[in-house]
């Protein structure tokens, strides 16, 4: 007998060949007995049959003896080696944290997210998450996550007024197999933002936008921009060429001071630009442009 491979989770099938050169007619009258062979493995009459799992993944050797009816012997022994099945991880799902799909948006608490737990299907599996959050300008992933609750207030702080976000979590084995959970949470943010004792927050004055810092740059760099009343603001960058490469914001913002992260990890060094407009979403319409220089050195 050749070595024989068994696949984790699927019938292993081997018919023993065996023949009775002594038999009447043709007609053979061995009988086949199992020596050694893992525990799942079992013999039914001259054919073994069994079903692994991952955890038999590897080598076992395989004694099958085979005897006519003058109590003649022979045994045969080969190896079986099981492959183990690289699985997901098991299905979950998102818990809604809000009362209802809408959210208020308050610079004081964190945006809390959670999720069922997640399960690796063999021994010692490590499970991760990575969570993703996009609208409204925003498109997050945050990888590596241990726990099944995330609470941030940056991410807080990256939501507009009046603007539909969804959010949703994949997760991973070691083996690099994932699965995306069950649902997708969709949720709008209201037209008013609370500052961490409960109040409207300070009001920029005025337009503003500050230079960039760090300038230079590598890989990310942080703008600040004031918005003196609820406006509409885009923010996109641009490179010497004046193509452009992202875009950082495009919805409806409150009056408040904003930190916008731009990460160019992705970017070759040289000079980019960054150009903000906003315009006031009232009567008077309001605009402002603004166009800073920005130096990425690697």
């Amino acid at each position: 007998m050749q070595d024989t491979l068994a696949r984790a989770d699927s019938v292993y099938r081997v018919v023993i060949p065996a023949i009775d050169s002594d038999a009447v007619y043709g007609r053979d009258s061995l009988t086949f007995k199992l020596v050694a062979g893992p525990h799942w493995l079992h013999l039914v009459n001259d054919t073994l049959v069994g079903v692994p799992v991952n955890a038999n993944a590897g080598d076992s050797i395989v004694t099958v003896a085979v005897i006519d009816k003058k109590g003649i012997t022979v045994q045969q022994s080969w190896k079986i080696v099981v492959i183990p099945v690289i699985l997901p991880p098991t299905p979950f799902q998102l818990f809604s944290t809000f009362h209802s799909d809408s959210l208020t948006i308050d610079y004081g608490k964190d945006l809390v997210l959670q999720w069922q737990p997640s399960h690796g299907h063999d021994p010692g599996d490590s499970v991760r998450y990575a969570l993703k959050l996009w609208g409204g300008g925003v498109d997050t992933t945050i990888n590596g996550l241990k726990d099944t609750l995330f609470s941030s207030l940056a991410m807080m702080r990256k939501l507009s007024i009046r603007t539909p976000y969804r959010w949703t979590v994949s997760a991973m084995v070691d083996s690099g197999k994932s699965t995306l959970a069950k649902d997708t949470i969709y949720f709008v943010t209201t037209g008013t933002v609370l500052s961490v004792n409960g109040q409207n927050p300070l009001m920029p004055k005025d337009y503003i936008v500050y230079q960039n810092y760090p300038n230079p740059f590598n890989p990310s760099t942080t703008i600040r921009f004031g918005v003196p009343k609820e406006s509409k603001v885009n923010i996109a960058v641009y490179n010497i060429i004046g193509q452009k490469v992202a875009e950082l914001a495009n919805g409806i913002f409150a009056s408040q001071y904003y930190d916008m992260v731009w990460n160019a990890d992705r970017f070759s060094s040289g000079v980019y630009f960054v150009v903000v407009k906003m315009e006031s979403t009232d009567a008077a319409h309001q605009s402002f442009n603004a166009v800073k220089k920005l130096l990425l050195i690697k």
